[in-house]
This record gives structure tokens, sequence and C-alpha cells, in this order.
């Protein structure tokens, strides 16, 4: 951001009252006391950011003698948080933001930058050093909780830059520190630390790719009010899936993040707001724009168990439709498809010429862990292939009356077989985390199929069949209706798709045990040949 945007944080800043404020200051160290620690090829990390992770300092500094100096005045620090299953919390990631002039934060370095003024600092830093990098004298209490937006932005346009796996934090080794400084002179100014050696590298490609100002517009906070109620009373008498989220008490949630949108100013903010209320109900299918820029609301790590490289190397003559399939011969008389997505033009035709090429084969790979969905409809083409009668795969609900437990009756979805003809070798079809939203409706037909097996891991459990819903200041959201249910009348929601055969797919390990296994088995798979008959 430029200096005029922060320059209206400060003053916002100005005005905000210190809360909790003790002669001793705060412990950090005793909030965020998790035990993550750094891991040799670990995913990256699941985040939050609430009202609570926000703090006023007295002042922020930071010395690595000769060769980095930081020394800022009254600032705001925003914490992104991993929260474990013992509710214990270690801080994943920081954003720093002067309340003062900027004149009070000046960069002292033996490389690049040295004189310019901070704007904003990103950090990575190991969890364990929170109370050493924030000491309690300095740490005044809970500061304005709207300034979350801001420190979630830096962090949206910063964290694809070190310490990161899939865009979400990594922790970093102990001696390891990245400075990533907005300045006011309008240079991206990036340290990479080493406490050990006592080193500071200053990444230089970092220089002009500054965090932009965000498309916003200003509103009053009569305007604020009345976008943060439309937003939350549309998913108060929409949003179906209340019943398998206990923990969320929405008039509550009402309660702490209405008076939050009434002090934003801008649009961007009032979104930013929206999308932390929203983030509680952790579901990969809400969205919050604001004058067109994506916000950060919800995300969660699913890691890959997926490694294209390694199928590429075992299966011959691999075509790519550029239509969403990709299409080989694997060893043994094995054929493979990759179905990427299901919302490329022409797909089912795509699938129809795959599958037709593979028809001498004595088994089939169908690969459905690169695929995040897209529409059902073409998932219910490509399964029709493999079915011999018409049964149900899902069953939909939605809301029906004021309450959230109110629903209306169970809508089931049904494959249909769709010829000309039925593949009626074996068929293995691998899932995983990243199988999403319409592509985990598609293997819920797949296992439904004779001769079929799934493999791999549980897909995403994200399947919300949301629509668009345009509050107004150009803040869209995106809100899904319904229940998604198994054939069995099981949610899928945050569970997913369970495989048939569970198969383990570490980072840690190389090749593609998942594709491995796959193989052996459509090997060993007594079939009759071919598929096509």
């Amino acid at each position: 951001m430029r200096r005029t945007i922060w320059t209206a944080l400060v003053l916002t800043l100005a005005s905000f009252a210190l809360a909790a404020v003790s002669p001793g200051g705060v412990k950090l160290g005793s909030v965020y006391g998790g035990k993550l620690d750094y891991e040799e090829g670990a995913q990256g990390r699941d985040w939050t950011v609430a009202p609570e992770d926000v703090w006023n300092l007295e002042s922020f500094s930071y010395k690595l003698k000769g060769k980095l100096e930081l020394e800022l005045g009254a600032s705001v620090v925003v914490f992104g948080k991993h929260e474990d299953d013992k509710g214990r919390k270690s801080v994943v990631w920081a954003a720093v933001i002067p309340r003062e002039d900027a004149e009070h934060g000046r960069i002292v370095s033996s490389n690049a930058g040295h004189g310019n003024h901070v704007q904003n600092i990103f950090l990575r830093f190991h969890p364990g050093l929170v109370a050493k990098l924030f000491p309690a004298k300095t740490v005044l209490g809970q500061g304005d909780p709207l300034m979350a937006v801001w420190g979630k932005r830096i962090y949206a346009h910063k964290i694809n830059s070190h310490w990161q796996s899939e865009n979400m934090p990594v922790v970093p080794w102990k001696q390891s520190l990245v400075f990533d400084i907005e300045t006011v002179e309008g240079v991206r100014r990036c340290y990479m630390l080493d406490t050990k050696k006592k080193t500071a590298e200053y990444v230089g490609g970092f220089a002009n790719r500054t965090i932009p100002d965000p498309p916003s517009s200003s509103v009053d906070s009569n305007r604020a009010f009345e976008l943060f109620d439309g937003a939350w009373s549309a998913f108060d008498s929409e949003y179906a899936m209340f019943g398998v989220k206990p923990n969320v008490d929405w008039n509550a949630l009402r309660e702490l993040y209405r008076p939050i949108a009434a002090s934003a100013r801008t649009n961007y903010e009032v979104g930013g707001v929206i999308g932390m209320l929203l983030a509680h109900l952790e579901d990969l299918h809400i969205s919050v724009t604001a004058g067109g820029e994506w916000l950060q609301v919800y995300n969660r790590m699913r890691p890959h168990n997926s490694n294209w490289n390694e199928v590429k190397s075992q299966v011959e003559d691999l075509k790519d439709s550029g239509l969403g399939i990709a299409w080989g011969q694997a060893p043994s008389n094995i054929g493979y498809i990759n179905i990427w997505n299901l919302s490329s033009g022409g797909l089912s035709d795509a699938f129809d010429d795959a599958l037709e090429g593979l028809g001498r084969t004595r088994g089939l790979i169908l690969d459905l862990r690169f695929n995040g969905g897209g529409d059902e409809a073409l998932g219910r083409r490509i399964a029709g292939r493999f079915a011999d009668k018409e049964f149900v795969y899902s069953i939909s609900r939605y809301r029906e009356g004021g309450g959230h437990d109110e629903l209306g009756p169970e809508l089931p979805r049904k494959l249909e077989p769709r010829g000309p003809w039925r593949y009626e070798a074996p068929v293995v079809v691998l899932i995983g985390q990243r199988t999403m939203s319409s592509a985990e409706s598609l293997a819920l037909m797949l296992a439904g199929c004779p001769e079929v097996t799934t493999m791999g891991d549980r897909t995403a459990g994200s399947s919300g069949n949301p629509r668009s819903l345009e509050l107004g200041e150009e803040i869209v959201i995106r809100l899904p209706r319904w229940l998604d249910l198994d054939p069995d009348g099981n949610p899928i929601d945050a569970v997913g798709v369970a495989p048939m055969k569970p198969v383990e797919a570490s980072s840690k390990k190389g090749g593609d045990p998942v594709f491995s296994a796959a193989l052996a088995l459509a090997k060993k798979t007594k079939s009759k040949l071919p598929g096509k008959r």
C-alpha cells in the first residue's frame, strides 16, 4: 500500500483506546504457547486470525549487530495462529504496522535499504521466538480488531515468498528470520536472517513487487451495518450446514463482528470483516470479494498425494487434449486417464475419445487427485460410461424454514448408464484431499459402479452448490446452499469421501505411492479382456 492508505490506518489506530494495559505488559509466550516446531518436509499449517490476535505495541525493534536494525515507535501486530487439537496456539506469521509517523521506523542495514522508512513488516519466525521478538514490556494490550483485515492482506501478498507450502506457512528453523518490509519510499525490502551465522541476506528480486492499494471506496457506519447485516442474514436464512457445525454460535458471532464492521470506513474493510465472520464456518466454498479483489476467508492445508512427473514417466504416449483430460497407456496394458477438472468445454467428448482409445485395455486407472470440481452434470456423463444401472450416488438437502436445523426433504441425485458401450474391466479411481466439490460427487458416482475400486486419501469434504450474492458497494460473497450427503445419508462436509483402499503418500517419500499401488492392483486383478466388449 502507498503512504496515503497507511496514513488513514494510522488515524484509525490513533483513535483506538488501548485495552488490557498492565504495568508488566502482556506475556505473549503464554498466550501463544503451542509446541509447533520445524519438521523436514512438513506440510504448511492451517491458521486463523481472530479479533484477539491483534495487539498494541509500545514499540517494536530488532537488531542483528552490523547487519540489520529496526526501531519502530508505537505499532500494532497482527498474528496468524495455528491451533492444535489440544487448543494450544502457535504464531505462524506476523504483520507489524506502525501507529505513528513512519519516520519513527527506519531501516539500518549493511545491505540495500539503509535509511528507508518502515510502512509495514511481514515477519516469519519460529513460534518459540514470539516472546523474544515481542517482549512483555512492549505489549500494551489488545488492539483494534479491524487491523486484522490489513494484516491478512499483507499475508496474502507475501506468503508465497518464504517458508511456505501451497501458500500456507511452514515453520522455519529457529535461527531463521524473514523481515519483508514495505517502505514509505515505495520499495520492498526483504531480508533473510540467520541468527546462528549472524548473516542478513537481502533479496533484491522483491524490490519492485510491492503491495498495491486495495480497490476500495468510502462507506459510512450506517452503510457498513447494512452490508454486514445483509451477509449475516443471508447465511442465517439459507446456509444449510449449521447442523454439522455445532461449535458455531451464529448470533454470538454477529454480536462480536457487527461493531467491528461499524468502524470500517471502506468497502474493502467491510468485506474483510465479513470474511472474518464467515471464516468461522470453515467452509472452502465460501468466498468474499471487494472491488474485484479476493479476500482471505478460510483455507486449510489439503496435502497432495500425487506426483505428476512420476505418473508421466510411467504412462506411454501421454496425450493432453487441453480440455481437462490427459490419457495414455500404463504398463501391462493398463489404461490411464487424468480428469483435471469438470469445467472445460468439450470435456465429455474428450473423455469419450480417451475411453474409446483405451477400450482394448485390461484395466483402467482414473485419476481425480488434481480435480477441484466444476459442473456435476459433466461428472454424470463421465461416470455413466461405467454404470450398469441407475442408482442414487448423493442426496441434497436445502434450508426450509427459519431455524438452522429446518431442512427440506432429501433430494436424491441419480446416475444413469450412458452409451454407446460400458467399460467392463477393473477400474481404479484415485482420490485425495485435492479432490473437491463436484469431483467428490464424481468419486461417489464411480464408487457405485461395478468393477470400481477407489484408492488414496479422503476427498476434501467441501460441496456446497453455492450462489453468488451481490451485497452492494462491489462486495460479492459466495453462499453455499445445500447439505450434501452420501448415499447412506452421511454428510461429507469436512470428512470427505473415504477411499475403499487407503494408501499413505507422505511428502517425505519419492515416487507416487498411490499410482504405484493402483497399478499393482490393476495388474493382479483378474479381468475379462478387453474393457470394451
